[in-house]
Order: structure tokens, then C-alpha cells, then sequence
């Protein structure tokens, strides 16, 4: 007997588009409706899920934290943000009175500088908010470094010849090195304990102690007018600083040996930052109203960033980087 043809319900246009499931001849469409829309579950049990997986990447694309290059525009009386690819500078915070130094504490969402024009260590919210009088009675400050593993801040005395410390919330400051001569810096080795600074000279030099301040010794020597701070890399066991005198960015060996030119034509050079996780050095030219960058290793110097009005401090937030990053 022959049998007919029983024409399934429901969403039979849905059918056509899947061309490779076909009712054979000679059968009835009732067992093929069960597997079409078997089919039909699957189908849209995988979109979905597609779907759910495109939204989680996009999201966690969107949420990658940013990435900044922060500087003192000394000239406008401000501090200046602007992407880490140089794009897009803003006007950060105003009202700066000569900026000389900048650290950032990404662990609190804290930004520190030194006002020399007020005598005063500054504080505000990363994003530029709640700017507010940190330390004062600093005298003729030059730079500054946050220890955010034993809680405390460190700043140059141009005015006193000393490096000085205090709580990281600004309670007891206190003498920590004296007699550091017209100085430059610091930066902080918190693996091995040390901190260096720059001494202002030709020759000047670059000094090192313990970082509870015991046992200061001449590091370096023969460093032509470096007034652009230090930037250490305990990665690469690296020490690098700005000569203005040499218009170079030079660099040593950790423990002090092996110093070298590292880029040349640097004209006036104040300042110095480095990203370890992209592989860069940034730097200030005061001389060329311009931010710099090039190759961890030297290569390729470019203008990163144009503009910049008697740039002096610089400092990096990097998406990997440690809580703290700060450069004179």
C-alpha cells in the first residue's frame, strides 16, 4: 500500500535553509519532524553558545586596564596625561606649581608630585581628582620614589642637600640621607635594598646606599650634568640616566660597571621612564618641547609625543607593571 505524504508542522520555511536534511521518498514526515527538530535544539544550542562566548571576549576586551604616560609641563603649570601610544594628551591636573617630579601608586589609585614652587609634596586620585597638600615645608624638592612595601615616600632636598623620608601618608618625615650635594632622583631597588640618586656636577656622579640609608658610596662616576633623573631595571640588571652635559641617555651595569652611551642627540634631557613589559625607554628633552621613545635597547629613538612645555617629571602606568612607577 502506498503511503502518503505528511507535510510536518511548525517552521518549515527553518527547513529549506538546512538543504542536507531531506525527507527520503516513500517515508512520512513524522519521524523526520522528531529529528529535525533534534537538529533544530542543537542548532541553536550552539549559536547561542557562540553567541555567549563572542559577548565574554568582547567584554573582557573592553576591560584590559588603560595604559598612560604621565609628564610636568612646567610651562603651563600643569600635570599632562596623555595614552601610552602617545595619543590623545590632556590637560591632567592644573594648577601645578613647577612640577618637578611624578610617582604613581596603582595600588591605592594615587598620583604624587613635588612642588617646588610651593614647597610641598602633592597628592590627588589617579584619575586627576582631589588634589591636596601631602608634605609641606619641603625644601627646593627634586624628585620623588614610593617604597609601597614598607609604606613610605622619598624625596630630594635641593635647598638641604638631603634625601628625606616619611610615611606613605605622609606622617614622619625625617632626615634619611644628608650631605647628597645638588641632587637628583631617587630610585629605589627594593630587591637588593638600595637606593642611588645623581649629584649634580661635571664630573657629577651617581651614588648608591642601603636603603635604610647606611653606607653611602660613590656608584658611578664621571656622569657629565645629569639633571634628568634614574631609572633602574632589575630585570636586566640596568641602570640608566640623562647627561645634558653629553646630550646622551647613558647606561650601566647595575653594580656600576661597563658605562656606555646608549642614545645620543638627547638635547637637555629631563627626565627618564621604562617599560619593561613593551620593551621602551621614554624620556623628556626640555630642549625640544617633545617626549621621546625608543627600543629598550637604543633602537629606533622617535618624537612620541610633541608639544610638551618645559617637561620635567614622566612616569608610566603599564597594565602588567608593579604598583608603583616614578621618575624625577
Amino acid at each position: 500500500m502506498e503511503q502518503s505524504f505528511v507535510a510536518p508542522r511548525g517552521p518549515i520555511l527553518l527547513y529549506h535553509r538546512f538543504p542536507a536534511i531531506l525527507l527520503k521518498p516513500g517515508l512520512t514526515g513524522k519521524p523526520m519532524v522528531k529529528a529535525k527538530h533534534r537538529f533544530f535544539a542543537k542548532w541553536c544550542h550552539t549559536a547561542l553558545s557562540v553567541g555567549f562566548l563572542t559577548i565574554i571576549l568582547v567584554a573582557s576586551a573592553h576591560a584590559q586596564p588603560a595604559e598612560y604616560i604621565y609628564w610636568s609641563d612646567l610651562g603651563t603649570s600643569k600635570i599632562r596625561r596623555a595614552n601610552l601610544d602617545g595619543t590623545n594628551p590632556v590637560d591632567h591636573i592644573t594648577g601645578v606649581n613647577r612640577g618637578e617630579g611624578i610617582a604613581l601608586d596603582l595600588t591605592n589609585n594615587h598620583i604624587y608630585w613635588v612642588e617646588d614652587g610651593t614647597s610641598k609634596i602633592r597628592r590627588a586620585n589617579l584619575d586627576g581628582t582631589n588634589p591636596v597638600d601631602h608634605i609641606t615645608g619641603v625644601n627646593t624638592g627634586r624628585g620623588i620614589a614610593l617604597d609601597l612595601t614598607n609604606n613610605h615616600i622619598y624625596w630630594m632636598e635641593g635647598g638641604t642637600f638631603k634625601i628625606r623620608r616619611a610615611n606613605l601618608d605622609g606622617t614622619n618625615p625625617v632626615d634619611h640621607i644628608t650631605g647628597v650635594g645638588n641632587s637628583f632622583g631617587p630610585a629605589l631597588d627594593l630587591t637588593n635594598n638600595h637606593i642611588y640618586w645623581v649629584e649634580y656636577g661635571n664630573p657629577g656622579k651617581i651614588r648608591r646606599a642601603n636603603l635604610d640609608g647606611t653606607n653611602p658610596v660613590d656608584h658611578i662616576t664621571g656622569v657629565n650634568q645629569s639633571r634628568g633623573g634614574i631609572a633602574l631595571d632589575l630585570t636586566n640588571n640596568h641602570i640608566y640616566w640623562v647627561e645634558r652635559g653629553s646630550s646622551k641617555i647613558r647606561r650601566a651595569n647595575l653594580d656600576g660597571t661597563n658605562p656606555v652611551d646608549h642614545i645620543t642627540g638627547v638635547n637637555y634631557g629631563s627626565g627618564i621612564a621604562l617599560d619593561l613589559t613593551n620593551n621602551h625607554i621614554y624620556w623628556v628633552e626640555r630642549g625640544a618641547s617633545k617626549i621621546g621613545r625608543a627600543n629598550l635597547d637604543g633602537t629606533n629613538p622617535v618624537d612620541h609625543i610633541t608639544g610638551v612645555n618645559s617637561g620635567r617629571g614622566i612616569a608610566l602606568q603599564i597594565a602588567s607593571s608593579s604598583s608603583s612607577s616614578a621618575s624625577s
